[in-house]
Formats: C-alpha cells, sequence, structure tokens
C-alpha cells in the first residue's frame, strides 16, 4: 500500500475523531447540487450546531475502518458527511425538510449512531421525533404538574373557610 500524504492524514485523523465522538454522522448523497443550495443546507446545518463535510469517499472508509465500522457501501458516488456536535435528532429533522425541496439531488444513504449503522428509514424515523428541547420541556411540565396540583389543593380548605365566613356574614347582615 502506497503511503498516503500528511494532508490526507490530517483528514483520516479528523474524520476518525469526529466519527468518534460526533452523537450522529448521517451520510448523504449530493448529486448535481448547486452551490447555492449547497450553502443554504450548510447554513441550516450550522443553525443546528452541526457540520457538513465533502470527503473523499476514500478517506472516509480508511477513518471508519479504523473505528470498526463498516460503510463501505454507503460511501460511493459523490457523498457528504454530516457530523452532529450536539443533538442526534436535529440534523436529521434538517435534512429531511431540506430533501423534501430537493428530492432527486440530495438522498439521505445511511448514518452512524452510537457505533451502529441506521438506514434510511431509520433517519427519517428520527427526525420525527421532537426535538431535545421540546424533550425537556416535556420533562419540567411533567415534574411540575404535580406540584402545581399540590399547590392548587393546599388552597381548597382556605377557600372552602372564606366561602363559609362569607356565608355567615351575609346571613347576619340579613338578620339584622
Amino acid at each position: 500500500m502506497p503511503a498516503i500524504r500528511p494532508e490526507k492524514t490530517a483528514t483520516i485523523a479528523e474524520v476518525t475523531e469526529k466519527f468518534k465522538n460526533a452523537p450522529i454522522t448521517i451520510i448523504i448523497g449530493c448529486k448535481g447540487l448547486t452551490v447555492e443550495k449547497t450553502n443554504t443546507l450548510r447554513s441550516r446545518l450550522r443553525k443546528s450546531n452541526t457540520q457538513m463535510r465533502v470527503v473523499k469517499n476514500t478517506l472516509a472508509r480508511i477513518a471508519a475502518r479504523k473505528l470498526n465500522y463498516n460503510l463501505d457501501a454507503y460511501l460511493s458516488g459523490p457523498t457528504s458527511l454530516v457530523f452532529s456536535t450536539q443533538d442526534a435528532v436535529e440534523p436529521a429533522k434538517v435534512l429531511v425538510d431540506f430533501i423534501k425541496a430537493e428530492e432527486d439531488r440530495v438522498s439521505i444513504k445511511a448514518a452512524l449512531m452510537d457505533g451502529k449503522v441506521l438506514s434510511t428509514a431509520d433517519v427519517k424515523a428520527l427526525s420525527k421525533l421532537p426535538s431535545r428541547e421540546e424533550l425537556i420541556a416535556q420533562l419540567v411540565g411533567s415534574i411540575k404538574a404535580p406540584i402545581t396540583r399540590f399547590v392548587l389543593q393546599m388552597g381548597v380548605p382556605l377557600r372552602k373557610l372564606v366561602y363559609v365566613l362569607d356565608a355567615i356574614k351575609t346571613q347576619k347582615e340579613t338578620k339584622a
């Protein structure tokens, strides 16, 4: 095997590190996508703390093999790698929404999440999940609800006492 040039070695090391540390890496095919559309996709992904990187398939294969991932079937043709830095759901949502507009030019080939290869259908199912912020809001709401009910129930006896005192006051005023 011929020696790998230093700049390619650096790319392999970077991609290997991202494969290892990213919550999700989505492999997409981009065929005939204009520069303007590519920049639009990149900016949408950037808003969700995600980076899109075009890497030669050979270098991506080498990086994947270093981590014992078999991605050879998905690394052919024009390919880009989408690395998330925080959330696994948000990049999937962005890509699925973008693909609706550019259906014939962009496709999800597969994804790598927690060391497992996900199919296109899995990524689409992942995109339908609530975002991290929505899940946190639901959790906070679930924690807050019993406390709110408890506080409201604690006020019921006081309200009943006020109603009784008001009724007694009204009764005494009508007698007088």
